[in-house]
């Protein structure tokens, strides 16, 4: 069925979730020619508009997209530079709406004209908020305003009023906006990044809905056949790329396909039913992308089927696997059935079928350029197993026996076998004088039943005959078989057991006796042949245990005529003795009296056996708890992807001490996946850095002490440290609020700069003309500039802020330096006679100076008239380096003299200072060379 895009408003998101119903194709488009981001964006005539956003500082800057020819075009910039704002989009008519450091501005762009109108201001100052359009007023959500705000205001663009209306429940930023069934869904946001609510403007009322499946903020958002999607947008953990999708009947969610880069402050529209994926700021490069990314819908169907056998019984669990456009698997259910569903139509797709021990027929199914759904492609299934083989087969008619005095009769039973497959036929038995042989029965059909006994039979005194059985399915396969230990026929009356072996007949090792071994996982005995003059002897019997007789290792186990054995993969204690105890059985089941060894005592290798000092214990456990994370207390994440740290307790050994301790780091509890067991000799910490750490897992630090002789304690792990990634760091914003751009300044001007950034500015720096004449590190970022310093004419302030992570944003004005022209009150000069100061051999700038009067006030005010004379150095940024002279001077001719020292008498820096006078209205300046 063909599915209709339409309403889009703001920002796109991605996320993690469930399968999804609808979904779009992604493709690259023209990169929209000036990156940026929290850039507002509207629709008019099938073209789309970008305008405004930060990179990273404000901008003004309009864009025109052209979806048809996949071109831009500039278009008169907007009359004010901002980022964070909105755009909503009436009569074909763009009201640009906030931004910034929370404004109230609105301005009017129309595109048929390419002109630009001011309107009247919001109510509220705001940036990061949301709207959307509703009969044709304009609806502005929550935002930025110094806080986060949840008022709300509705724009009457025909009365240009703004009226406020009743406010969201939860205040957030970063949000996004959509209208549908004149419905507006508030979604996201911070710091409540998973709330949707509902806002009806024909009542003025609001409803909570379903959350996200994932929270975030600075995504966008869009409407599509009564569902609602988000993409893009970013959390303290990651930025998203998925795409997530509402319906809002059901009030759920689900997932659609990816857009190619997770990014945030994005901004994005629908033309023509496709959506334009806009710009914004991503990790990987890290920076504003000018991508631009175009999704189409696409169409799905399903196909589906059952699996069955011959005999038309479903089989479960078979794998079906799906190639193509797009690949995937799952398993048929009790009933048999397989179906995928959303799959993108005019693909081709390959259908086939796998389960171990069967073949399928067909092989598989091939569906080109799928149209419609695929109903009972059903595949039938073939058996290719074995029944399972009898594990127990038992001489005689119930518990296993050995022997027989009957010469015609012989009996057996067994345990049942296994076919989930196919089920059990019947099974098969044949009899033999040796394992596996049918020399005395051929295999003979049993049917079902579980026992046999077989008469009318020639058997020899003395020979040992062995029961073979089988086991096959319906369809003819046979299971491995299975033997008898064999019964013994013997007719002789014996009431003697077997003569025992005999003390010190039973050797620990392979040959002469041993007393110890340094192995923990094998044990070995030999002893001499047992005698049975009537009878003779079947099998000898043999248990191990760490006390004499005992049987606490290995149980009694038939070791037939052989006189030796090596048993192996036990876990063995070092410091304990093991015992052998043999046995002889005849062939009428009468058992010997038992014979042990003298024991085998377990000990370590001489490399670790220390001093000999005879300890067997380990050291004492670290315990739980006392093995951080971290390098003090214990802690639970980290933001570093290369270094892990952990410090522990002391172990102790009282008999040994403790020599080392080892560590290893993993994924799990005690795993040693990412770092192996490493000595970190007797120290208490461990950082290891270097390492390659993955966002979202928790690691592990496991320890162990060793003592002086070898031993090892029980290792202790840590309760685990979590990698989380560093919240989003976006560069600093900067803004000139004096002097404004082109003002025309004189004297001395008081420069005032505001600078924000997310984790703190570190400086910001005031340059004229390229030149750094102040540096502030702590706000208010102000600075008196003493513009007589300065050239009259046209120059360039520039202010520039750094945040903690290095990035910097810059702004900059031009103004026009004037000084007002004094009235002639004195006549003055200022002459440097000596300007170079060298301050290691003592010489001084000598700097002369004339203060007069005009000559009609010199008659007035006499031979005793004064005249305020104030001398300083300064730096060429304008710094005071120190004042000479403050005084009230008598007219007539005066030198004076500096030695290039500061206020506070230290040596200043070699280069170029200047020496300024003031006399009542007489100001001048001259250079001055310090050389050192």
């Amino acid at each position: 069925m063909k599915k209709k895009l339409y309403q889009i408003t703001m920002l796109l998101f991605s996320v993690l979730g469930a399968s999804h119903a609808t979904d779009f194709n992604w493709v690259s488009r023209a990169d929209i020619p000036t990156s940026r981001g929290t850039a507002g964006s509207a629709v008019v005539n099938g073209k789309i508009y970008v305008i405004g956003g930060a990179n990273p500082s404000a901008v003004a800057t309009v864009e025109e997209y052209n979806p048809a020819l996949n071109s831009w075009a500039s278009k008169a910039n907007m009359p004010t530079a901002r980022s964070g704002l909105v755009c909503s989009v009436v009569n074909d008519k763009i009201y640009a709406i906030g931004g910034s450091e929370g404004m109230k501005t609105v301005e009017m762009y129309n595109p048929s004209n390419n002109t630009w109108t001011t309107k009247r201001n919001m109510l509220v100052s705001r940036r990061w908020h949301a709207s959307a359009v509703y009969n044709n007023k304009i609806y502005v959500f929550g935002g930025d305003g110094g806080g986060v705000l949840n008022s709300v205001e509705e724009y009457d663009t025909i009365l240009d009023t703004w009226t406020l209306k009743a406010s969201m429940p939860t205040g957030r930023y970063g949000l996004s906006a959509v209208i549908m069934n004149n419905k507006i869904y508030l979604i996201g946001g911070s710091p409540s990044t998973q709330k949707i609510e509902e806002y009806d403007p024909a009542i003025d009322s609001w409803s909570v809905k379903s959350n996200l499946l994932n929270g975030r903020s600075f995504h966008s958002a869009f409407s599509y056949n009564n569902e609602l999607f988000v993409v893009g947008g970013y959390t303290s953990l990651s930025l998203y790329n998925l795409v997530e999708q509402y319906d809002a009947t059901m009030d759920t969610w689900t997932i659609s396909a990816s857009i190619s880069i997770g990014r945030t402050h994005l901004t994005s529209q629908v033309v023509n039913d496709k959506v334009y994926v806009i710009s914004g700021y991503e990790y990987s490069p890290l920076g504003y992308t000018s991508s631009v990314e175009e999704g189409s819908i696409i169409e799905f169907n399903s196909i589906s089927g059952y699996i069955q056998n011959s005999s038309s019984i479903a089989i479960q669990g078979v794998s079906v696997s799906l190639s193509g456009s797009s690949t995937s698997a799952t398993v048929t259910n009790i009933s048999g059935f397989y179906q995928f569903n959303n799959l993108p139509n005019s693909a081709n797709y390959t259908i086939t079928p796998s389960k171990t021990d069967y073949s399928f027929l067909p092989l598989n199914k091939e569906f080109s350029n799928l149209s419609t759904d695929q109903i009972n492609q059903n595949f039938i299934g073939i058996d290719l197993s074995s029944p399972s083989q009898v594990v127990s087969l038992n001489d005689g008619s119930g518990t296993d026996i050995d022997f027989t005095t009957s010469t015609t009769e012989l009996s057996a039973n067994w345990d049942q076998s296994t076919d989930p497959e196919s089920g059990i036929l019947r099974y098969w038995y044949a009899i033999g004088t040796t394992l596996g042989a049918t020399d005395l029965v051929t295999w003979t059909n049993n049917g079902t039943s579980l026992n046999v006994t077989k008469t009318e039979l020639t058997l020899t005194v003395g020979v040992t005959y062995y029961f073979t059985v089988k086991a096959e399915n319906t369809i003819g396969l046979m299971s491995i078989t299975t033997n008898s230990d064999g019964l013994y026929i013997n007719t002789t009356t014996d009431d003697t057991p077997p003569i025992a072996i005999g003390s010190g007949n039973v050797r620990d090792g392979s040959g002469t006796d041993i007393d110890f071994t340094t192995s923990t996982t094998e044990l070995s005995a030999n002893w001499d042949q047992s005698t049975d003059p009537e009878s003779g002897i079947l099998k000898y019997w043999y248990a191990i245990g760490s006390t004499l007789g005992a049987t606490d290792l290995v149980t009694w186990t038939n070791n037939g005529t052989s006189l030796n054995i090596t048993k192996t993969e036990l876990t063995l204690t070092v410091g304990t003795t093991y015992y052998f105890t043999v046995k002889a059985e005849n062939t009428i089941g009468l058992m010997s009296i038992t014979t042990n060894s003298d024991g085998l005592y377990v000990k370590l290798p001489e490399s670790n056996s220390g001093s000999g000092n005879g300890d067997i214990t380990p050291p004492i456990a670290l315990g739980g708890g006392n093995v951080r994370d971290g390098l003090a207390l214990d802690i639970d994440f980290t933001t570093s992807t290369t270094e892990l740290s952990a410090n522990w307790d002391q172990s102790t050994d009282p008999e040994s001490g403790i020599l080392r301790y080892w560590y290893a780091i993993g994924t799990t509890p005690g795993d040693n996946d990412l770092v192996n067991w490493t000595s970190v000799g007797n120290s208490l910490t461990v950082t290891k850095t270097n390492l390659t750490l993955i966002v979202g897992t928790t690691y592990y630090f496991t320890v162990k002490a060793e003592n002086s002789i070898g031993l090892l304690g029980t290792a202790t792990n840590t309760d685990g440290l979590f990698i989380k990634l560093l919240p989003l760091d976006l560069p600093p914003t900067i803004t000139i609020i004096t002097p404004g751009n082109r003002q025309a300044i004189m004297g001395n001007l008081n420069v005032k700069a505001e600078a924000t950034d997310d984790f703190g500015i570190t400086k910001v720096e005031f340059l004229v003309d390229g030149t750094c004449k102040n540096t502030k590190v702590v706000g208010p970022y102000h600075w008196i500039w003493d513009t007589t310093c300065e050239i009259d004419g046209d120059h360039i302030l520039k202010v520039v802020a750094f945040d903690t992570s290095g990035q910097t944003a810059t702004t900059e004005v031009s103004v026009t330096i004037h000084q007002k022209p004094a009235e002639v009150d004195i006549i003055g000069e200022l002459r440097p006679i000596e300007p170079i100061v060298e301050p290691g051999t003592g010489k001084k700038a000598k700097i002369k100076f004339v203060v007069d009067l005009p000559s009609d006030k010199k008659q007035q005010e006499g031979s005793q008239a004064k005249v305020r004379v104030r001398i300083t150095i300064h730096t060429l940024r304008g710094s005071l380096v120190k004042t000479l002279l403050d005084e009230d001077m008598a007219l007539g001719e005066y030198q004076q003299f500096w030695d290039g020292k500061n206020f506070a008498e230290e040596v200043t820096a070699s280069g170029v200072y200047i020496v300024k006078i003031q006399a009542g209205d007489f100001r001048d300046m001259k250079k001055i060379i310090v050389v050192k």
